[in-house]
């Protein structure tokens, strides 16, 4: 059964710039390692300048989609997020067991932990992030692991 977010909760997107950046930087060198071994050593300088060129456009229209279609939310029940592979999850406040940090480049994410074991992912990189550590400080209880990774 999928998970919605409610209506009164509070949905944060990722910020696009991060996550423009990061597909940027992983994505040239991927174009050209595809070209080399696609062509070889002696590839079309024209094919490779295509490449390059439309890597930066969907970087942009990528992150843009991201962070459009995969919200984070705060409530006062608990955090809606997301699976590593996507799927929308959702933890309550008190069955929050650990939280820990995970950095990929430029992005930062929180792995939330659940009591049944389940992982839920945070992006930590919001495009308001005053207004998203302002929330998560007033929704969440004060022992709660999350708490202790806000910057």
């Amino acid at each position: 059964m999928a998970v919605s977010i409610p209506f009164d909760s509070k949905k944060f997107r990722a910020a696009v710039t991060p996550l423009f950046l990061s597909f940027l930087i992983m994505g040239l060198p991927g174009v050209f390692c595809v070209v080399l071994i696609i062509d070889g050593v002696h590839f079309d300088r024209h094919a490779l300048a295509f490449a390059t060129a439309s890597v930066p456009i969907s970087s942009l229209i990528g992150a843009w989609m991201l962070s459009i279609l995969f919200p984070a939310s705060l409530s006062a029940e608990g955090v809606y997020g997301h699976s590593l592979w996507g799927a929308r999850r959702f933890v309550r406040w008190q069955d929050i067991a650990a939280a820990r940090t995970f950095r990929l480049f430029n992005l930062h994410w929180l792995r939330i932990y659940a009591t049944d074991g389940k992982v839920t992912w945070l992006a930590l990189f919001q495009s308001h992030k005053p207004e998203f550590s302002q929330e998560i400080q007033r929704l969440a209880p004060p022992v709660s692991p999350v708490l202790n990774y806000l910057r």
